[in-house]
């Protein structure tokens, strides 16, 4: 077995001599992969996951942010990449790596994690999805906006769930930049989270319109002044699961709750491949609202067509007779509006931007204050770890030789070579790549 360390941080071990990039970290290969005699309690928890892994099978991918493509941002610490609140709108933080492995016809979730410079207002700032290059087709998306967050600073895990298409794929795992916000996309993983619901999400800027504006970066604003139409429509989309209970949530505010008791607004789910049948539809009036420039969700439930390929629309009406807000625009199999996170992400340690790196995010959007916050992270030698799942994001995120001292990895033997590497020579500054080349696994 072969053991490498990636610029990059990430730690690889491979059970054969094919090629790992530093973006991709691939769990498998044979089932006896090191003798029993294992060089540390880093190493041997490490190779006790990768083995539990290999034995379920499970497709399992971990992407470091930097190591994709981008349309917007820099890079951020040794492994992340991030935008500021001046960033240009409308672009891809993140996108690829154009993966061409995942097995066919597989449900699977595509996690991200990230954090943000403040929690309010609750404007779109992101739009995550899986796509397939080969047929251009988006298997999976949904909006994250400020308020999805539990805090301003904080990494946390965003996921969606998806199918991979039955033929061959080139999939691309994307964080699209919607507007005005200070965001760091630390990493990506892609396994397989089991039960996970159908989701949506749809960014105002995203969606058709009729009448109205664009506000605040990420917001649609349909005022007085503009005509009574739709606000939005669309986007034609035909991957609900057929015949299914499904959600459609959308967020609204409005400047006034209390002029009267007149119908301001109308949400409705269209059918356009069955002539125009609304699925479902609610009409919305000024008393609706609980409060003036109050963001406000505002659900319907439908039943999805039974038949395969019908174009669906979730439209907004705006009578003209305020100044009405949408600021997203969910659809979920579970009810609720709020984002989907893979239980067995709930307790995962966050890996951090680098071992001692501390940096700065100042975010602005429009009709809120300026914040300025810290945003830093570190994972510590004695932070517990519960589940295969854990380790194995721990170990690739803390993977230096300096991590594994920390948790008291004495001299190494290479099986292969009888060369020594000292728990000193294991703390040193990593420093391009230092492993014993051709080693095909470790003794203590």
């Amino acid at each position: 077995m072969q053991r490498e360390e990636f610029p990059s941080g990430v730690l690889g071990i491979r059970a054969h001599r094919d090629h790992v990039t530093p973006a991709r970290v691939a769990f498998g290969g044979e089932a006896n992969i090191l003798s029993s005699r294992r060089c540390g309690a880093a190493l041997q928890l490490l190779v006790t996951a990768l083995l539990l892994q290999t034995a379920a099978a499970q497709y399992q991918r971990y992407y470091f942010a930097n190591s994709l493509s981008h349309s917007v941002g820099s890079v951020y610490g040794s492994n992340a990449w991030a935008t500021t609140s001046s960033s240009s709108a409308g672009a891809y933080l993140s996108a690829g790596p154009n993966a061409v492995d995942a097995p066919t016809s597989t449900q699977l979730t595509a996690s991200f994690l990230l954090s943000i410079d403040a929690v309010s207002p609750p404007y779109v700032v992101l739009q995550l999805d899986v796509r397939d290059a080969v047929s251009g087709t988006v298997l999976a998306q949904s909006t994250i906006q400020r308020s999805d967050f539990s805090a301003a600073n904080a990494q946390q895990w965003f996921s969606i769930y998806f199918t991979t298409p039955a033929a061959a794929a080139n999939l691309e795992y994307r964080v699209y930049f919607v507007c005005c916000a200070a965001v760091v996309h630390y990493m990506t993983t892609i396994d397989a989270c089991g039960g996970a619901p159908f989701q949506r999400g749809y960014a105002p800027p995203l969606m058709p319109h009729v009448t109205g504006q664009l506000v605040y970066g990420s917001v649609w604003q349909a005022t007085t002044a503009n005509s009574a139409a739709y606000a939005q429509y669309g986007p034609y989309v035909t991957d609900a699961p057929l015949g299914t209970t499904l959600t459609a949530s959308y967020l609204l505010a409005i400047d006034n709750n209390n002029a009267d008791t007149a119908q301001v607004a109308s949400v409705d789910i269209n059918d356009f491949d069955a002539g125009g049948v609304l699925l479902g539809s609610l009409p919305i009036y000024r008393n609706s609202f609980t409060a003036a420039n109050a963001p406000q969700w505002f659900s319907v439930d439908f039943t999805s067509p039974a038949a395969a390929g019908h174009r669906l629309e979730y439209r907004v009406f705006s009578s003209a007779r305020a100044a009405l807000l949408i600021i997203n625009t969910r659809v979920t199999q579970r009810g609720g509006s709020g984002p989907f996170t893979c239980p067995s992400f709930s307790a995962t340690p966050s890996p951090s931007i680098t071992s001692t790196q501390t940096a700065s995010q100042t975010g602005t959007q429009t009709g809120t204050a300026s914040v300025t916050a810290s945003a830093s992270g570190s994972l510590t030698a004695s932070q517990t770890v519960t589940s295969v799942r854990e380790l194995s994001v721990w170990a690739l995120a803390r993977g230096s030789r300096r991590a594994r001292a920390g948790l008291g990895v004495g001299s190494c033997r290479c099986a292969k070579h009888g060369q020594m590497r000292s728990a000193a020579a294991n703390a040193a500054p990593d420093a391009g790549t230092t492993a014993v080349d051709g080693c095909d696994g470790f003794v203590a």
